[in-house]
Protein backbone atom coordinates (compact mmCIF):
# COMPACT_ATOMS: atom_id res chain seq x y z
CA UNK A 1 0.00 0.00 0.00
CA UNK A 2 3.05 2.18 0.84
CA UNK A 3 4.51 1.84 -2.80
CA UNK A 4 1.01 2.41 -4.30
CA UNK A 5 1.03 5.69 -2.33
CA UNK A 6 4.32 6.39 -2.93
CA UNK A 7 4.09 6.03 -7.30
CA UNK A 8 0.73 7.77 -7.16
CA UNK A 9 3.06 10.61 -5.60
CA UNK A 10 5.84 10.33 -8.24
CA UNK A 11 3.67 9.62 -11.35
CA UNK A 12 0.27 11.96 -10.42
CA UNK A 13 -2.18 8.99 -11.61
CA UNK A 14 -4.90 8.04 -9.55
CA UNK A 15 -4.62 11.34 -7.01
CA UNK A 16 -7.64 12.99 -5.69
CA UNK A 17 -8.61 16.63 -6.70
CA UNK A 18 -7.50 17.40 -3.37
CA UNK A 19 -4.05 15.38 -4.10
CA UNK A 20 -3.29 16.76 -6.84
CA UNK A 21 -3.95 20.72 -6.13
CA UNK A 22 -1.56 19.84 -3.44
CA UNK A 23 0.74 18.16 -6.26
CA UNK A 24 1.19 21.56 -8.01
CA UNK A 25 2.59 22.99 -4.76
CA UNK A 26 4.84 20.34 -4.18
CA UNK A 27 6.34 19.46 -7.67
CA UNK A 28 5.65 23.12 -8.72
CA UNK A 29 5.47 26.20 -6.72
CA UNK A 30 7.91 25.06 -4.29
CA UNK A 31 10.17 23.03 -6.29
CA UNK A 32 10.60 26.87 -8.11
CA UNK A 33 9.42 25.35 -11.76
CA UNK A 34 5.86 27.90 -11.99
CA UNK A 35 5.21 26.10 -15.68
CA UNK A 36 4.85 23.39 -13.99
CA UNK A 37 2.71 24.44 -11.54
CA UNK A 38 0.20 25.79 -13.85
CA UNK A 39 0.15 22.77 -15.88
CA UNK A 40 -0.89 20.65 -12.18
CA UNK A 41 -3.02 23.52 -11.31
CA UNK A 42 -5.19 23.76 -14.51
CA UNK A 43 -5.08 19.39 -14.19
CA UNK A 44 -6.50 19.83 -10.20
CA UNK A 45 -9.29 21.93 -11.52
CA UNK A 46 -10.40 19.60 -13.94
CA UNK A 47 -10.94 16.91 -11.25
CA UNK A 48 -12.46 19.79 -8.85
CA UNK A 49 -15.14 20.70 -11.98
CA UNK A 50 -15.98 16.54 -12.24
CA UNK A 51 -16.46 15.93 -8.61
CA UNK A 52 -18.69 19.45 -8.61
CA UNK A 53 -16.45 21.23 -5.96
CA UNK A 54 -17.01 25.21 -7.40
CA UNK A 55 -14.70 26.11 -4.33
CA UNK A 56 -12.00 24.32 -5.36
CA UNK A 57 -12.06 24.86 -9.26
CA UNK A 58 -12.16 28.42 -8.76
CA UNK A 59 -8.88 28.23 -6.53
CA UNK A 60 -7.14 26.55 -8.78
CA UNK A 61 -7.96 28.10 -11.86
CA UNK A 62 -6.88 31.58 -10.37
CA UNK A 63 -3.45 29.36 -9.21
CA UNK A 64 -3.47 28.15 -13.03
CA UNK A 65 -3.82 31.71 -14.53
CA UNK A 66 -1.52 33.74 -11.81
CA UNK A 67 1.26 31.10 -12.46
CA UNK A 68 1.30 30.80 -16.24
CA UNK A 69 0.70 35.14 -15.49
CA UNK A 70 4.68 34.94 -13.64
CA UNK A 71 6.21 32.50 -16.12
CA UNK A 72 4.81 35.34 -19.35
CA UNK A 73 6.11 38.29 -17.36
CA UNK A 74 9.70 36.92 -17.46
CA UNK A 75 9.57 37.54 -21.38
CA UNK A 76 8.14 33.90 -22.77
CA UNK A 77 5.26 35.79 -23.77
CA UNK A 78 4.15 38.54 -25.77
CA UNK A 79 2.11 41.39 -24.30
CA UNK A 80 -1.23 40.56 -26.04
CA UNK A 81 -0.72 36.87 -24.57
CA UNK A 82 0.13 38.59 -21.48
CA UNK A 83 -2.80 40.57 -21.33
CA UNK A 84 -4.88 37.63 -22.34
CA UNK A 85 -4.03 35.73 -19.32
CA UNK A 86 -4.18 38.43 -16.56
CA UNK A 87 -7.74 38.55 -17.86
CA UNK A 88 -8.63 35.27 -17.56
CA UNK A 89 -6.52 35.65 -13.48
CA UNK A 90 -8.79 38.49 -13.10
CA UNK A 91 -12.08 36.89 -13.57
CA UNK A 92 -11.07 33.78 -11.83
CA UNK A 93 -9.79 36.02 -8.63
CA UNK A 94 -12.83 37.62 -8.67
CA UNK A 95 -14.79 34.50 -7.20
CA UNK A 96 -12.53 34.29 -4.12
CA UNK A 97 -11.98 36.16 -1.05
CA UNK A 98 -8.12 35.28 -0.41
CA UNK A 99 -5.10 32.95 -2.28
CA UNK A 100 -2.19 31.48 -1.68
CA UNK A 101 0.87 34.20 -2.10
CA UNK A 102 2.88 33.33 -4.68
CA UNK A 103 5.69 31.14 -4.05
CA UNK A 104 4.06 29.76 -0.80
CA UNK A 105 2.09 26.90 0.36
CA UNK A 106 0.54 28.63 3.82
CA UNK A 107 0.94 32.41 3.49
CA UNK A 108 -2.44 33.77 1.95
CA UNK A 109 -3.14 36.93 0.93
CA UNK A 110 -6.23 39.10 0.17
CA UNK A 111 -7.73 38.10 -3.65
CA UNK A 112 -9.13 41.92 -4.20
CA UNK A 113 -5.37 42.98 -3.84
CA UNK A 114 -3.98 41.07 -6.32
CA UNK A 115 -6.47 41.82 -8.83
CA UNK A 116 -5.75 45.68 -8.26
CA UNK A 117 -1.95 44.54 -9.12
CA UNK A 118 -2.81 42.55 -12.15
CA UNK A 119 -5.01 44.96 -13.53
CA UNK A 120 -2.48 47.85 -12.70
CA UNK A 121 -0.36 45.37 -14.79
CA UNK A 122 -2.59 45.05 -17.72
CA UNK A 123 -3.17 48.58 -17.92
CA UNK A 124 0.56 48.96 -18.00
CA UNK A 125 1.15 46.45 -20.66
CA UNK A 126 -1.40 48.38 -22.72
CA UNK A 127 0.21 51.41 -22.01
CA UNK A 128 3.33 50.31 -23.36
CA UNK A 129 1.62 48.61 -26.43
CA UNK A 130 -0.42 52.04 -27.66
CA UNK A 131 0.71 54.99 -29.56
CA UNK A 132 -2.01 57.42 -29.63
CA UNK A 133 -0.51 59.43 -26.62
CA UNK A 134 -4.42 60.83 -25.17
CA UNK A 135 -5.38 57.09 -24.80
CA UNK A 136 -1.12 55.94 -23.43
CA UNK A 137 -2.04 58.86 -21.37
CA UNK A 138 -5.53 57.17 -19.50
CA UNK A 139 -3.88 53.46 -19.79
CA UNK A 140 -1.07 55.19 -17.82
CA UNK A 141 -3.73 56.67 -15.21
CA UNK A 142 -5.39 53.85 -14.79
CA UNK A 143 -2.89 51.87 -13.90
CA UNK A 144 -1.35 54.15 -11.05
CA UNK A 145 -5.24 54.28 -10.22
CA UNK A 146 -4.94 50.28 -9.54
CA UNK A 147 -0.95 50.54 -7.97
CA UNK A 148 -2.27 53.59 -5.50
CA UNK A 149 -5.05 51.28 -4.01
CA UNK A 150 -1.94 48.88 -2.48
CA UNK A 151 -0.05 51.75 -0.33
CA UNK A 152 3.47 50.94 0.37
CA UNK A 153 3.03 46.97 -0.48
CA UNK A 154 5.34 44.96 -2.03
CA UNK A 155 3.72 43.20 -5.17
CA UNK A 156 2.38 39.73 -4.83
CA UNK A 157 4.02 38.58 -8.08
CA UNK A 158 7.31 40.13 -8.23
CA UNK A 159 9.29 42.20 -5.35
CA UNK A 160 8.70 45.36 -7.25
CA UNK A 161 7.02 48.16 -4.93
CA UNK A 162 3.34 49.31 -5.57
CA UNK A 163 4.13 52.97 -4.53
CA UNK A 164 7.41 53.19 -7.04
CA UNK A 165 4.89 52.23 -9.98
CA UNK A 166 1.82 54.15 -8.26
CA UNK A 167 4.51 57.25 -8.82
CA UNK A 168 5.78 56.22 -12.06
CA UNK A 169 2.22 55.64 -13.72
CA UNK A 170 1.19 58.95 -12.37
CA UNK A 171 3.91 60.72 -13.99
CA UNK A 172 3.82 59.04 -17.68
CA UNK A 173 0.06 59.73 -17.71
CA UNK A 174 0.57 63.69 -16.71
CA UNK A 175 4.06 63.48 -19.00
CA UNK A 176 1.94 62.20 -22.59
CA UNK A 177 -0.87 64.62 -21.51
CA UNK A 178 1.94 67.36 -21.69
CA UNK A 179 2.59 66.42 -24.78
CA UNK A 180 -0.99 66.47 -26.36
CA UNK A 181 -1.57 69.58 -24.96
CA UNK A 182 1.92 71.34 -26.27
CA UNK A 183 0.62 71.13 -29.69
CA UNK A 184 -1.89 74.25 -28.65
CA UNK A 185 -0.66 75.62 -25.11
CA UNK A 186 3.21 75.13 -24.65
CA UNK A 187 3.10 77.20 -21.52
CA UNK A 188 0.18 74.28 -20.29
CA UNK A 189 2.53 71.76 -21.21
CA UNK A 190 5.63 73.17 -19.24
CA UNK A 191 3.37 72.89 -16.36
CA UNK A 192 2.66 69.38 -16.71
CA UNK A 193 5.90 68.24 -17.15
CA UNK A 194 7.24 69.60 -14.13
CA UNK A 195 4.37 68.23 -12.34
CA UNK A 196 5.65 64.77 -14.25
CA UNK A 197 8.94 65.47 -13.09
CA UNK A 198 7.92 65.74 -9.43
CA UNK A 199 6.67 62.33 -9.99
CA UNK A 200 8.98 60.76 -11.97
CA UNK A 201 11.56 61.91 -9.18
CA UNK A 202 9.60 60.13 -6.60
CA UNK A 203 8.90 56.76 -8.30
CA UNK A 204 13.11 56.69 -8.76
CA UNK A 205 12.56 56.67 -12.51
CA UNK A 206 15.19 59.04 -13.44
CA UNK A 207 15.79 58.61 -16.94
CA UNK A 208 11.72 59.67 -17.31
CA UNK A 209 12.73 62.81 -14.91
CA UNK A 210 15.22 63.49 -17.09
CA UNK A 211 13.22 63.40 -20.07
CA UNK A 212 10.50 65.62 -18.42
CA UNK A 213 13.02 68.61 -17.36
CA UNK A 214 14.33 68.67 -20.75
CA UNK A 215 11.21 69.06 -22.77
CA UNK A 216 9.98 71.45 -19.82
CA UNK A 217 12.65 73.89 -20.86
CA UNK A 218 12.45 73.66 -24.83
CA UNK A 219 8.46 74.27 -24.66
CA UNK A 220 9.52 77.08 -22.18
CA UNK A 221 11.54 78.74 -24.46
CA UNK A 222 10.40 81.56 -27.06
CA UNK A 223 11.64 83.27 -29.99
CA UNK A 224 10.67 85.78 -32.86
CA UNK A 225 10.51 84.20 -35.86
CA UNK A 226 13.12 85.72 -37.93
CA UNK A 227 11.30 85.62 -40.82
CA UNK A 228 7.23 86.14 -40.28
CA UNK A 229 8.04 88.51 -36.75
CA UNK A 230 5.84 86.47 -34.72
CA UNK A 231 6.49 85.47 -31.22
CA UNK A 232 6.56 81.49 -30.69
CA UNK A 233 6.79 79.28 -27.94
CA UNK A 234 8.35 75.80 -27.29
CA UNK A 235 11.95 75.30 -29.55
CA UNK A 236 11.71 72.17 -31.50
CA UNK A 237 8.08 71.94 -31.41
CA UNK A 238 6.79 75.65 -32.99
CA UNK A 239 9.83 76.32 -33.81
CA UNK A 240 13.67 75.37 -34.38
CA UNK A 241 17.04 77.03 -34.67
CA UNK A 242 18.37 77.31 -38.49
CA UNK A 243 21.84 77.17 -39.18
CA UNK A 244 23.04 80.55 -40.94
CA UNK A 245 25.91 82.58 -41.60
CA UNK A 246 25.85 85.33 -39.11
CA UNK A 247 29.20 87.77 -39.52
CA UNK A 248 30.73 90.46 -36.83
CA UNK A 249 28.98 93.28 -39.03
CA UNK A 250 25.61 91.70 -39.19
CA UNK A 251 25.79 90.99 -35.72
CA UNK A 252 26.71 95.19 -34.89
CA UNK A 253 23.83 96.08 -37.59
CA UNK A 254 21.11 94.17 -35.35
CA UNK A 255 22.65 95.44 -32.28
CA UNK A 256 22.36 98.85 -33.37
CA UNK A 257 19.03 98.45 -33.96
CA UNK A 258 16.46 100.35 -31.47
CA UNK A 259 15.60 98.29 -28.88
CA UNK A 260 12.17 97.37 -29.86
CA UNK A 261 12.98 96.23 -32.65
CA UNK A 262 15.86 93.94 -31.93
CA UNK A 263 16.14 89.93 -32.11
CA UNK A 264 18.87 88.20 -30.15
CA UNK A 265 20.68 86.46 -32.17
CA UNK A 266 21.87 83.16 -30.76
CA UNK A 267 24.59 81.09 -31.86
CA UNK A 268 22.35 77.85 -32.25
CA UNK A 269 21.57 79.85 -35.37
CA UNK A 270 18.51 81.90 -36.73
CA UNK A 271 15.05 81.01 -34.89
CA UNK A 272 11.89 80.31 -38.08
CA UNK A 273 8.67 78.96 -36.91
CA UNK A 274 7.58 75.97 -38.14
CA UNK A 275 5.55 77.22 -40.92
CA UNK A 276 8.20 79.39 -42.32
CA UNK A 277 10.59 76.47 -41.68
CA UNK A 278 8.31 74.03 -43.59
CA UNK A 279 8.36 77.00 -46.49
CA UNK A 280 12.18 76.62 -47.18
CA UNK A 281 12.54 73.09 -46.58
CA UNK A 282 10.15 72.36 -48.62
CA UNK A 283 12.14 74.68 -51.59
CA UNK A 284 15.15 72.94 -50.67
CA UNK A 285 13.43 69.91 -51.17
CA UNK A 286 12.19 71.11 -54.45
CA UNK A 287 15.10 72.42 -55.52
CA UNK A 288 17.10 68.76 -54.51
CA UNK A 289 14.35 67.07 -56.56
CA UNK A 290 14.74 69.39 -59.43
CA UNK A 291 18.59 69.26 -59.69
CA UNK A 292 18.40 65.57 -58.90
CA UNK A 293 16.09 65.03 -62.17
CA UNK A 294 19.04 67.28 -64.03
CA UNK A 295 21.95 64.92 -62.79
CA UNK A 296 19.62 62.14 -64.10
CA UNK A 297 18.96 63.36 -67.01
CA UNK A 298 22.54 64.77 -67.57
CA UNK A 299 24.06 61.13 -66.76
CA UNK A 300 21.30 59.34 -69.06
CA UNK A 301 23.25 61.65 -72.01
CA UNK A 302 26.22 60.55 -71.04
CA UNK A 303 25.53 56.61 -70.56
CA UNK A 304 23.81 56.57 -74.27
CA UNK A 305 26.98 57.93 -75.61
CA UNK A 306 29.57 55.59 -73.69
CA UNK A 307 26.77 53.32 -74.86
CA UNK A 308 26.63 54.83 -78.47
CA UNK A 309 30.49 55.17 -78.99
CA UNK A 310 31.11 50.97 -77.44
CA UNK A 311 28.66 50.33 -79.47
CA UNK A 312 30.81 51.84 -82.42
CA UNK A 313 34.07 49.95 -81.25
CA UNK A 314 32.54 46.49 -81.51
CA UNK A 315 31.41 46.83 -84.77
CA UNK A 316 34.74 48.10 -85.97
CA UNK A 317 35.91 45.31 -83.89
CA UNK A 318 33.90 42.96 -85.13
CA UNK A 319 33.98 44.42 -89.05
CA UNK A 320 38.39 43.85 -88.92
CA UNK A 321 37.82 40.62 -87.44
CA UNK A 322 35.35 39.37 -90.38
CA UNK A 323 38.05 40.34 -92.91
CA UNK A 324 40.96 39.08 -90.68
CA UNK A 325 38.40 35.62 -91.24
CA UNK A 326 38.22 36.31 -95.24
CA UNK A 327 41.90 36.61 -95.61
CA UNK A 328 42.90 33.59 -94.19
CA UNK A 329 39.80 31.59 -95.65
CA UNK A 330 41.15 33.02 -99.20
CA UNK A 331 44.88 31.95 -98.16
CA UNK A 332 44.13 28.37 -97.23
CA UNK A 333 42.40 28.32 -100.65
CA UNK A 334 45.56 29.42 -102.73
CA UNK A 335 47.66 27.04 -100.29
CA UNK A 336 45.44 24.00 -101.89
CA UNK A 337 45.67 24.73 -105.62
CA UNK A 338 49.23 25.22 -105.64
Amino acid sequence: MALFDRLKRMTGLGLSSDETYNRAFEKGVLAGNFSQAAELFSKSAEKFQKDGNQDGYNRAMANHWLYLYVVGSQGQQGAGEQIRILDQAIGSLGNLNEIEKVGSQTEMVPASLVVEELSGKKYELLAQQETALDVKSDYHAKAAEHFGKLGESIFVTSQQSARKLYYYHTGSSIFHKALVEAQMHPDTAVEHLQEAYSNFQLGEASGEATQAQILSRKFATTEVCWVCGRKVQGKDLHFQYYEAQITPYYRSVVQSEPYEKQVELSNEGLPLCTTCGSMFNELADSHARRRANEVREELTELINSLVAELREVLENHNRRINELVDAVNELNRYSHRH
